[in-house]
């Protein structure tokens, strides 16, 4: 099985990257989007979809609360298919 990864260009995915393949995991490859481009990054708009859709306007009462809810709305869009799909199609990434 081979897996591609995307990553952005934070330091810490370069450093993780060199790591795993200074272990030796063949059937891993790294990809990485060009500097300072959100508009190819479908992680974008997930949080663009959660701060500005489902949560906008909600003051959270604390931070255990803000996290509670955030861990939730990330969960449900993980099983909502179109918008899942929507997030890549935003990026003009194909969903085979």
């Amino acid at each position: 099985n081979q897996m591609v990864v995307i990553w952005d260009r934070l330091g810490a995915h370069r450093k993780a990257a060199r790591l795993l393949t200074t272990l030796g995991c063949p059937w891993v490859s790294f990809e990485y989007l060009p500097p300072y481009s959100p508009a190819l990054n479908p992680v974008e708009h997930v949080w663009s979809v959660t701060k500005y859709g489902r949560m906008a306007n909600w003051p959270a009462p604390g931070i255990d609360e803000l996290n509670d809810r955030l861990e939730r709305e990330l969960e449900k869009q993980k099983t909502e298919q179109q918008l899942l799909r929507s997030h890549f199609d935003w990026a003009q990434l194909p969903v085979t």
